[in-house]
């Protein structure tokens, strides 16, 4: 077991590990697909912050690059809102909700990054699953559904995937139900 963890660390540290991951946001980003190459360093050490990881985009940080795709896009009276598809090229800290939130879209119920936005009230009860499920998310809308490598040993190929957890899918489907007909 620690040799796997060591050989998996190593592969990580070589950039040779790859991470999917998929997002639910507030806002529509501007293209289909982007990328976002900005360098991240830990907020404390430019000002003052609570959350010891907490990171920000600073031009002194640490080399940091994602990229992005929109898988599907949502609106209705509660906003925008849009499901991507996160690939992040570098490994660093809370890399993928810094870069998202200094595009302006921040995960739906993320604390630390993202904004306190709130949605007008409902009219109707599709309005208000709709409006509870954004609102009282219990966690950020990021799910990693994709790790593949090739395995140190045996040059195989390995990909593992996962399913969306219940409530990831279930903001999905509250989103999508609001969409126009």
């Amino acid at each position: 077991m620690h040799h796997a963890a060591r050989d998996l660390h190593i592969l990580v540290e070589k950039q040779k590990l790859t991470k999917w991951y998929q997002a639910i946001v507030w806002g529509w980003p501007e293209q289909d697909q982007f990328e976002v190459d900005q360098p991240l360093l830990r907020q404390g050490t430019i000002a003052p912050s609570k959350i010891w990881l907490k990171q920000a985009v600073h031009a002194s940080g640490y080399p940091s690059h994602t990229r992005f795709r929109v898988l599907t896009r949502f609106e209705n009276r509660h906003g925008k809102f849009a499901l991507l598809e996160c690939e992040p090229l570098t490994g660093r800290t809370h890399q993928i909700r810094v870069h998202l939130t200094h595009l302006g879209h921040p995960l739906i119920g993320d604390p630390t990054y993202g904004r306190a936005r709130k949605p007008p009230r409902p009219k109707t009860p599709a309005q208000a699953d709709a409006y509870a499920a954004v609102e009282h998310f219990p966690r950020q809308a990021l799910h990693a559904f994709l790790l593949g490598f090739k395995h140190p040993t045996t040059q195989k190929r390995m990909r593992f995937e996962s399913p969306w957890p219940a409530d990831f899918g279930e903001l999905v489907v509250k989103l999508r139900g609001l969409q126009p007909r």
